[in-house]
């Protein structure tokens, strides 16, 4: 449950040949991967939830991301 809140994923490995499979399919998965960013817009006072949702249109392509993020205005220093 945390890794489908939070975008990843859960790999179970039944020993030691399961495990080096699994980190075989992260490392390839990890050289087909792109980072997404962007500064939101609307900067309101107090910390709020806030939705993601992320589309491509491209075919054979699968997005992996997370559902919501929790937002905080930055801190003043004095």
């Amino acid at each position: 449950m945390l890794a489908d809140n939070t975008g990843g994923r859960f790999f179970l490995a039944d020993g030691l040949s399961g495990l080096k499979q699994r980190f075989a399919s992260i490392a390839a998965e990890l050289r087909q991967q792109y980072s997404l960013s962007f500064y939101p817009t609307n900067r309101s006072v107090g910390a709020n939830k806030r939705e993601l949702k992320v589309k491509v249109d491209a075919p054979n392509v699968t997005v992996k991301a997370r559902r919501n993020y929790l937002y905080s205005p930055p801190i003043k220093s004095a």
